[in-house]
């Protein structure tokens, strides 16, 4: 399976949002990541039907504190994929920027600690602009410099965030964060990263 599976899907699946959004600006607020999520797999399957057979939407990797714990895609046998939308107020009021930045962290976490460490790993974020220049300023999740180096207790500048982070980690855990590809979709961003842990 080539590494440009999810790059290559990405550039699909933006076309439909785009799509969908041109056909009802309310598409963006309606959504829920589930969806988003659903989209996304049949992107994949379209970009590499060969895949229909080996593909996983919310794929359960065992029990922890009696429940499961889920990853929004898995290809078997080796790619991995959590997905992060963060939904416009319908009102246009302002979003709780930190809190959603503290869930893209714990998402990141997630990803690198329940998932084989040989395996292929991605985050993909699907946000508004305003979000996007929130994680800019901010350690991490690079958007203009490709790569990041470090400790995920580093990414966390507030409680807020850490807050929102549901699983535990090994402080000394390294993660290495490049960005794989960015799109804008009308008001949207689709931002994917290739994450691998140290």
């Amino acid at each position: 399976m080539s590494e440009n599976i999810f790059t290559s899907a990405i550039d699909l699946f933006s076309q439909h949002l785009k799509s969908r959004i041109d056909l009802d600006a309310n598409f963006i607020v309606n959504s829920q990541e589930s969806l988003l999520v659903f989209l996304f797999g049949l992107a994949i399957i379209k970009v590499r039907p060969d895949v229909s057979n080996n593909i996983y939407i919310d794929y359960p990797l065992g029990a922890t504190e009696g429940s499961r714990i889920k990853i929004d895609v898995y290809i078997d046998p080796c790619y991995y994929l959590e997905m992060k939308y963060v939904r416009p107020i319908p009102s246009e009021m302002n979003l709780p920027l930190p809190q959603h930045r503290g869930t893209l962290i714990n998402d990141l976490v997630k990803i690198a600690t329940v998932t084989p460490i040989q395996s292929l790993k991605y985050l993909l974020l699907i946000a508004n602009e305003n979000f996007v220049k929130h994680i800019s300023r901010k350690t991490g999740f690079p958007l203009n410099d490709k790569s990041w180096e470090g400790r995920i207790g580093e990414l966390v500048t507030v409680k807020t965030e850490s807050n929102q982070i549901k699983f535990n980690f090994p402080k000394d855990l390294k993660v290495k964060m490049r960005l794989a590809k960015a799109s804008n979709i009308n008001s949207l961003y689709a931002v994917l990263w290739n994450i691998s842990v140290s």
